[in-house]
């Protein structure tokens, strides 16, 4: 198999191996790396492009597992509170309903754990023990973070996040690791009638940067995520944090990278190519 570069990440959707990755890789990425690094979504992305989509103006990013290492907290401690509980829980319950609005990750856990699983409860204990634990040890940002950031702000784009995480905590997160400064929006699920994986977070923030949907685009880690951002009408590019995508998100996706950093050739890029469409 292929080996990764430094901006490029070999996951399910390179090694699906397609037609359109192969056939679009000298005019995306140069030298850069042996293939293009994008879902089957990227055809569906040229299509918009004709359309209407133009450049880049502003970037919407989730927080937990995108911005923040926070992903493997709510793993550990939903399932740690949930078998306090007496409720069987394991890990690979908690990777379903990452990012996921309550309402569906009840539905989910009463129908995978068990039909009596109390989800409220689990949840108030969950943060409790949760914030119990950040307020003593801190949050992580991801690699590479705040310079990426930075550098979006260099380049004049508008940063926003949809988050499923209340804002108090969003903010109080982002003070943590010195980025709170660095948005210009912020968008969170208790703001909107439906979260993740429906689409309102992300049009919601779209809204509050003042740009349409198709120049912004969206960056997640999650599968319901990558779905919010996709049915809002954004490009999404989707860096995996606690697993690889399935085929299925992986077609959704215009770019996957392993880092932040990897998308700030491709927003260049894009940009490019489409300044002359113009």
């Amino acid at each position: 198999s292929a080996a990764a570069c430094a901006e490029c990440y070999f996951d399910a959707a390179c090694r699906m191996g397609t037609a359109a990755n192969e056939r679009k890789t000298a005019e995306y990425r140069g030298e850069q790396c042996p293939r293009l690094c994008v879902g089957k979504s990227r055809e569906r992305g040229q299509q918009i492009n004709e359309r209407g989509m133009r450049m880049i103006r502003g970037v919407v990013f989730d927080l937990d597992g995108t911005l923040l290492d926070t992903e493997k907290l709510y793993r550990r401690f939903w399932v740690e509170a949930a078998r306090q509980m007496g409720y069987p829980m394991e890990d690979r319950h908690a990777l379903m309903i990452r990012s996921m609005a309550a309402e569906k990750a009840e539905r989910l856990l009463r129908r995978e754990v068990c039909a009596e699983f109390d989800y409220h409860a689990v949840r108030g204990l969950r943060r409790e023990q949760m914030e119990a634990y950040i307020d003593e040890n801190g949050v992580e940002p991801k690699p590479q973070m705040l310079e990426t950031l930075t550098e979006l702000r260099r380049m004049n784009l508008r940063i926003g996040l949809a988050t499923a995480t209340p804002e108090s905590r969003a903010r109080k997160y982002l003070r943590m690791v010195g980025a709170e400064e660095k948005f210009d929006a912020i968008a969170c699920a208790e703001m909107v009638a439906h979260g993740k994986p429906s689409p309102d977070v992300y049009l919601l923030a779209a809204e509050k940067l003042g740009l349409k949907p198709e120049n912004v685009l969206g960056v997640e880690d999650a599968p319901s995520g990558v779905r919010a951002a996709y049915d809002a009408g954004m490009r999404t590019v989707m860096i995996p944090d606690q697993d690889e995508p399935d085929e299925e998100t992986a077609a959704l996706c215009t770019l996957i990278t392993p880092t932040l950093s990897g998308i700030i050739p491709f927003i260049r890029k894009e940009n490019e190519l489409n300044k002359h469409k113009l």
